[in-house]
């Protein structure tokens, strides 16, 4: 005898469909690209330290980065410009090459705190308008 497959149940199909949609909403969006970074100024919110202190800029307009898709970053830290070079590698993020001029700002020194997050290798993570970069020297946090 020869059995005809039957169709499956309209519950199952929708139940199936369900799992797959939240599985897909639940998933990464993926690596970190040069367009995600690109596109204006990030301003600076915080820097949290190793030690778990927090440092806020008085003025979040002192402290910025804007990255280039061709792989140029310009940073403003507190009185000081710098630019330099960067390169993605899915979720990793490389400042190299950062030139800044040697201006002796009159605030705190937050601007050299700010830099060594930001120089070297770090973990960057772009979520809508909020940018994270995370190295051993601490966490720096933006908004756009």
């Amino acid at each position: 005898m020869v059995q005809t497959p039957r169709p499956a149940p309209a519950g199952i199909i929708a139940c199936v469909a369900g799992v797959l949609a939240l599985a897909l909403a639940s998933c990464d969006d993926g690596p970190t690209s040069p367009s995600d970074l690109s596109g204006g100024e990030w301003r600076l919110v915080s820097i949290r330290l190793p030690d778990f202190s927090v440092v806020t800029p008085d003025d979040s307009g002192d402290f910025t980065i804007q990255f280039d898709v061709d792989g140029r970053i310009q940073v403003q830290a507190d009185c000081n410009g710098c630019g330099g070079r960067y390169e993605l590698d899915g979720d990793s993020l490389e400042v190299t090459d950062l030139a800044c001029t040697l201006i002796a700002c009159p605030g705190p020194p937050v601007d050299r705190m700010f830099l060594d997050v930001l120089a070297g290798t770090s973990t960057v993570d772009v979520d809508g308008d909020d940018l994270t970069i995370a190295s051993a020297e601490g966490t720096l946090r933006f908004t756009r």
